[in-house]
């Protein structure tokens, strides 16, 4: 389907640019910080990378969907958890600006 590879395509761009503009960003007070743009299951592309990397504590992100959406839907945060070989901190997302 050449419309959902030029979806995928756009998409990819805009995350590219997203994870470039936040490292900037956090490099400021990181030097050392570093990036990956992962594709497919999210939490199956954590969990490589913390082994490839060999990181030894691992920070994620949850939004916060209540119970009811890791349910229905799972969550990063929960598998991380659960599955991660290392420590993990759940910190809350902070809201996007409207």
């Amino acid at each position: 389907f050449p419309a959902m590879n030029a979806f995928q395509e756009e998409a990819k761009l805009r995350a590219t640019r997203k994870l470039a503009d936040l490292l900037t960003t956090v490099r400021a007070d990181v030097p050392t910080a570093t990036s990956k743009l992962a594709e497919g299951s999210p939490l199956h592309a954590i969990l490589d990378h913390v082994t490839e990397s060999g990181a030894d504590f691992v920070v994620v992100g949850s939004h916060g969907h209540g119970v009811l959406g890791v349910l229905l839907l799972g969550s990063v945060a929960e598998g991380m958890v659960r599955k991660a070989t290392v420590p993990t901190l759940i910190v809350p997302a902070a809201p996007e600006p409207t």
